[in-house]
């Protein structure tokens, strides 16, 4: 009896007791690994954190954008108030004295213009017709009577003739004159014979006093028309 109870313990304990060594030291060194990494974890979460550092310095500008959409356009703003009224200016300086328009002779080449008329009651007498210049010519001009037709009447041998007179070139309605020349245009004429008659028709630089002689039995001669006369 005593070496059955024996015999059991012998082999077989020896198995059993070395076995849950093993086991007893795995166990061990388990426990230890898993008490050494929760102590660096826990001690890690416990760390207090550091102090803020100082600020770094200013960065460069960056680069301008874009622009951006035109917006819409604002209401207009109210009309702003009138200003005070400025102070009077100091007076101008006058002016020089201009030169006078009026010139004492017609200036040579310009022309001057008028109209002239005459009638006649009494028979067989010589008609005498006054122009006068509104400027005074610096000589006596020569002196044409153009008729009705556009012709100048001339005794030429005790004959009346009508000629072409080249010194009158205008008409009764545009009266013209060479240089040095009073040109008489008629308009109208009833019972003329002769238009500046030599002896009694007379050139002076303020005018001129130009006759005209009708027919002996004319009773109730005229004449009227437009001159011309251009400064020498």
């Amino acid at each position: 009896m005593k070496r059955r109870l024996k015999e059991p313990f012998g082999k077989a304990g020896l198995v059993v007791a070395v076995v849950a060594l093993v086991f007893a030291m795995l166990g061990g060194a388990y426990a230890a690994s898993n008490s050494s990494g929760g102590g660096k974890a826990a001690a890690s979460a416990k760390a207090k954190k550091g102090p803020k550092g100082p600020r770094g310095p200013k960065g460069p500008k960056g680069d301008t954008g874009p622009a951006g959409p035109a917006g819409p356009a604002g209401p207009a703003g109210a009309n702003g108030k009138d200003g005070a009224a400025g102070t009077p200016g100091a007076p101008g300086v006058d002016g020089k004295n201009g030169e006078t328009g009026f010139t004492e002779t017609l200036p040579s080449g310009e022309t001057e213009t008028g109209a002239w008329a005459f009638g006649k009651t009494t028979s067989n007498s010589v008609q005498l017709v006054p122009v006068s210049f509104s400027i005074p010519l610096e000589a006596a001009p020569e002196i044409h009577v153009i008729n009705a037709n556009g012709l100048e009447k001339v005794i030429n041998e005790g004959v009346i003739e009508e000629i072409q007179q080249p010194d009158c070139p205008g008409e009764v309605t545009a009266p013209a004159a060479e240089p040095g020349v009073l040109c008489l245009y008629t308009e109208t004429e009833e019972e003329v014979l002769f238009g500046g008659y030599p002896a009694f028709t007379k050139s002076y630089t303020t005018g001129a006093v130009v006759a005209m002689l009708p027919p002996g039995t004319a009773t109730s001669a005229k004449a009227s028309g437009t001159w011309a006369v251009t400064a020498p």
